[in-house]
């Protein structure tokens, strides 16, 4: 399973991508998992240090 972080300052476009691509994953039954949305990369930061994922995908 791959790791996907979305990282989106506008809470409505976020929010937007977020569900296309949950909408997306679970239409086409892909091996990825939104593991984190937020405006605040730190918060990104701080997941990575602490899950140390095996491989993942950043959409800035």
């Amino acid at each position: 399973m791959q790791n996907l972080y979305l990282l989106e300052d506008d809470p409505i476009y976020r929010e937007f991508l977020t569900q296309q691509l949950k909408n997306i994953i679970m239409i086409e039954k892909l091996p990825f998992q939104l593991q984190l949305a937020t405006a605040d990369p730190q918060a990104i930061m701080t997941e990575l240090t602490e899950e140390k994922p095996h491989a993942a995908i950043f959409f800035p």
